[in-house]
């Protein structure tokens, strides 16, 4: 409903996230850096793999195996993105610095600069300019941008600049699309601490208006909760990496072409934001989606 607000994610859905895919394909390494120079915001690294998997192991250590969504008999492997860890950055005053911390960490995970996100919007500019000179093609993302022409799911008819409101609120709609039970394109490895993972997630809020949904910006969060969503915000920048550098799109039926393509000829009709009920109600009650697994 237009005008309202209601929570980004639901607060059943990120516990509902909680397992290891088991890759049948050696998995594509990747990293988010959420950067932070002032104040109390602190730096963190989300540290991910993208590749194929048969299933998943829950928390319990059940394997649930991946089936077919158009035909529930068949097993079907799926490409998921799979949160491994969440490790804290030291602040630094200047951006060399920073730079310097974000290249060793990853070099030590053997991440490549192409599979390395980070916030390049204000001070971390610098940042981003020098990790480009001295290390590699890191893809650098300014919160302020516009949204992209991006598809979010494969069923999509749209790109992301029909859905939300500049490239912030982007990135949040396509975590909530991604680890919606329905579609389960990613996982949170349980050894990730619950906390504040589950809080930041569960408590952004948006509201729909003409040009989609429109994220909170970080101090209206700040102003609510008396902290920073700064763990939440670089796992929503890793779901934008992988946006960008592979080609393949989760949904009903797994695309297999470039993201930036909003072309297609599926059956299924997106429903528009602008469309959408309140979810207010629901989120509020934990109400879960139906998973199809």
């Amino acid at each position: 409903m237009k005008g309202s607000v209601n929570t980004v994610i639901p607060p059943s859905w990120p516990q509902d996230a909680r397992g290891e895919a088991i890759f049948i394909e050696t998995p594509t390494d990747l990293a988010a850096v959420d950067l932070a120079f002032m104040g109390k915001d602190t730096a963190q690294m989300a540290v991910g793999r993208w590749g194929m998997a048969s299933g998943y192991r829950d928390q319990q250590g059940q394997f649930h195996r991946f089936k077919d969504r158009l035909d529930i008999a068949r097993d079907k492997p799926r490409h998921i993105l799979q949160i491994d860890q969440i490790l804290p950055m030291e602040k630094h005053d200047n951006t060399i610095a920073m730079a310097e911390e974000i290249m060793g960490r990853c070099k030590m995970l053997h991440i490549k600069p192409e599979n390395c996100a980070l916030d390049k919007t204000g001070i971390g500019f610098g940042t981003n300019s020098h990790l480009q000179k001295v290390w590699g093609d890191v893809f650098g993302i300014a919160w302020n941008e516009k949204a992209t022409e991006r598809k979010i799911l494969a069923e999509d008819q749209e790109g992301a600049d029909h859905q939300a409101d500049g490239v912030m609120s982007e990135m949040w709609w396509a975590l909530r699309r991604w680890i919606d039970p329905t579609c389960r394109a990613v996982l949170i490895n349980p050894i990730v601490p619950t906390n504040p993972i589950h809080i930041e997630l569960t408590s952004r809020r948006y509201k729909t208006g003409k040009n989609g949904i429109k994220v909170e910006a970080k101090e209206e969060y700040k102003a609510r909760n008396q902290n920073s969503p700064d763990t939440a915000d670089a796992i929503v920048m890793l779901i934008h990496l992988v946006r960008k550098v592979s080609e393949v799109l989760p949904g009903l039926v797994e695309q297999s072409q470039p993201s930036k393509d909003i072309s297609g000829t599926s059956r299924i009709k997106f429903q528009s934001v602008k469309d959408m009920v309140s979810v207010e109600e629901q989120d509020a009650m934990g109400a879960e989606g139906e998973d199809t697994q």
